[in-house]
């Protein structure tokens, strides 16, 4: 896989969660190989990614996922490597398209105006 993402995140590490991952990609595309196959469900957790956020609350920025270059099938997807050998395109889902997901994005919930007795009163014995 590869990925894009706002200029105001960083990528400070990640860590496969196959202890035999090698990854031979560069810079933000992955292109990894397992010394053994790793069991897969309907979900799979094949890497977890730390990034920090350099923006403020009103500065939303993206993280999209996409094919790696080179290697997948179909540049907007990434790939994955059957243990037969087969080659098939990943699906991607999301609520936020184009992109994978946001951050500071838009928010399901509205604003409600309150006064600070209002606050308070929440709190009373």
């Amino acid at each position: 896989m590869g990925m894009d993402y706002g200029n105001n995140l960083i990528m400070i590490g990640q860590e496969f969660a196959n202890t035999e991952a090698l990854n031979v990609g560069n810079g933000d595309d992955f292109i990894v190989g397992f010394g053994s196959p790793t069991y897969t469900d309907e979900a799979t957790l094949l890497v977890t990614l730390s990034m920090l956020h350099l923006g403020t609350v009103d500065s939303p920025t993206f993280f999209n996922l996409r094919g790696s270059q080179p290697s997948s099938l179909n540049p907007a997807y990434p790939t994955v490597l059957l243990e037969d050998g087969e080659l098939i395109s990943t699906g991607l889902h999301s609520e936020y398209r184009p992109y994978s997901f946001l951050i500071n994005g838009h928010c399901g919930f509205d604003d409600e105006g309150r006064t600070w007795d209002g606050v308070k009163s929440l709190y009373r014995r």
